[in-house]
């Protein structure tokens, strides 16, 4: 996790000031006895402090800081480039002390670094260095804090469109869920962070997703599932050489093992961690491994080893003010000395561990100790508490652990397969959920085919019963024209009837008033005769 979030400090430097991203350490030293002005030196000296190893990250960090308080003084050059890059430097260096487990330093140095980001406006910095600050609250214990710094780098991601800077607040909210048995709310950060890491191509982030995952498929008991993914978060971090990746993931494997009751290959692992952390001197990881070793030798019955180791951890996890550790490591020596019958003991750790994990709010942590508890009261023959502890422990399992949250859990891995274009780095089963997921297409397509027609032909239906309509309606109105025409036909004979019979009748009149043509023609005869 840290590797990675180191890897992220200079993304917006890079892009903007410099374009030697991908140069090996090696590479820098060389630029940097190659440079002539004290603000190409300067610039050299930051990317150094992100490209070198753990133990060259003080002296990098260091002579950039300086040169960049010398350069503000000479007041020649943009002061708020040179105070990105000094905040850049602090931060790689509180990331040092973040990884080396020295909390105060790393807190106080996160703040002054997100102090200058704040000066000079610079979003990209905000937002890496609330995540930082963050997670070392929540190393801390406060959960709190944790949340606010988290929920401020969520929002200006959102705001800003800032791709990369989303990605690792999915990432970290995602860290943060599993620790609190919100499995479903993980998941979904987790598979976010992963397929924006897939498709802006950082490895580091996602080789921190990929764990993740697996560790939700382990909390949910799915060996396989959960082996399959940590065995690809190696792969990753192996590649990039992220030592204290590897060094995790070493740790989760080992677990995974030790579930399988491969024993042999358990240990092999966790030897493999514990002398990993030890070369990067990440004593938060070295109290982890001693921690599980100590559970180790347990199961296996040395429990001189076990108790050793327990203690082991607990030193270094009081001298580091690592609670949730403390509260892990409390609850496996209140196991040690259940079974070794010290049961006053075991019940003080118990108490402690209970405490710890309350004030955090990690379900995971209540779950195991109010178990152990129960044992502890019942043994010590307090029913009363030992009824309560199991009601807890009961209430904790069923959180974590339940039909509803593997179903979830199979909702978002599902979504995260379907809702890509192609990941390289798909689950063993993409392929045979792709033919399924093509035969549905293929059977939504027909149906949608089908329903296409289906209206085709009811549009079809309806053009022609409208169509008839309107035929019907004309010819309604033709019949209504033909009766209105045969009644004017009508009208207009009766009309001429009346004036022919009126034409006739006066003819008939005439007729009777003026003397008819043939007796004046027969009294025109006679006279001319005579």
């Amino acid at each position: 996790m840290f590797k990675f979030i180191k890897s992220i400090f200079l993304i917006s430097l890079i892009l903007a000031h410099f374009s030697i991203n991908g140069q090996e350490s090696e590479d820098l030293v060389q630029l940097l006895s190659k440079a002539k002005s004290d603000t190409a030196k300067l610039r050299i000296l930051v990317l150094l402090s992100d490209a070198c190893e753990l133990n060259e990250i003080e002296q990098y960090t260091n002579q950039a800081i300086s040169l960049a308080d010398k350069l503000l003084k000479e007041n020649k050059f943009d002061k708020n480039k040179i105070l990105i890059h000094k905040a850049t430097a602090i931060n790689n260096l509180a990331f040092l002390n973040h990884t080396l487990s020295r909390s105060d330093r790393g807190v106080k140095e996160y703040k002054k670094s997100l102090e200058i980001f704040e000066q000079v406006k610079d979003t990209n910095g905000i937002i890496m260095t609330c995540n930082n600050i963050a997670m070392l609250e929540k190393d801390l214990g406060n959960m709190d804090l944790t949340f606010q710094f988290l929920d401020r780098a969520l929002d200006l991601s959102i705001k800003s469109n800032n791709i990369e800077m989303l990605q690792m607040t999915h990432t970290n909210y995602s860290a943060m869920y599993v620790r609190m048995g919100l499995i479903t709310e993980a998941l979904e950060h987790a598979y976010k962070g992963l397929e924006i890491q897939e498709k802006i191509g950082n490895q580091y982030g996602k080789g921190y997703a990929l764990n993740n995952i697996a560790s939700l498929f382990f909390m949910q008991k799915d060996l396989k599932k959960a082996e399959e993914f940590f065995l690809k978060s190696l792969e990753v971090r192996t590649k990039i050489k992220d030592e204290v990746g590897v060094s995790t993931v070493y740790n989760n494997l080992a677990k995974v093992y030790e579930e399988q009751n491969q024993n042999d290959k358990a240990l092999e692992y966790y030897l493999k961690c514990l002398e990993k952390r030890n070369l990067i001197k990440n004593r938060e990881g070295v109290a982890q491994s001693y921690s599980n070793l100590g559970s180790f030798y347990l199961k296996v019955g040395n429990l001189k080893k076990s108790k050793e180791y327990y203690q082991k951890a607990i030193e270094i996890r009081e001298q580091i003010l690592d609670k949730e550790g403390l509260a892990n490591s409390y609850q496996k020596m209140a196991d040690y000395h259940l079974l070794t019958k010290n049961y006053t003991a075991a019940e003080q750790y118990g108490l402690k561990s209970l405490k710890l994990s309350e004030e955090l709010g990690f379900i995971g942590n209540i779950e195991s100790t109010a178990n152990v508890l129960s044992s502890i009261y019942e043994n010590l023959g307090n029913y009363k508490k030992a009824y309560q502890m199991h009601k807890l422990y009961i209430l904790m399992r069923d959180s974590l652990f339940n039909t509803e949250t593997q179903k979830n859990v199979l909702t978002q891995q599902i979504n995260y397969e379907y809702n890509k274009k192609k990941l390289t780095d798909s689950l063993q089963f993409a392929k045979e959920q792709e033919v399924k997921d093509l035969a549905i297409a293929k059977q939504e397509a027909q149906l949608q085919k089908e329903k296409t027609q289906r209206l085709a032909l009811y549009g079809g239906l309806l053009l022609v019963i409208v169509f008839a309509g309107l035929m019907y309606n004309r010819f309604k109105v033709t019949q209504k024209q033909k009766v209105i025409i045969e009644k004017q036909k009508e009208l207009v004979e009766e009309k001429q009837k009346e004036i022919l019979d009126s034409i006739r009748y006066a003819k008939r009149i005439q007729d009777a008033l003026l003397t008819s043509q043939t007796y004046i023609e027969r009294n025109i005869k006679r006279l001319r005769k005579s």
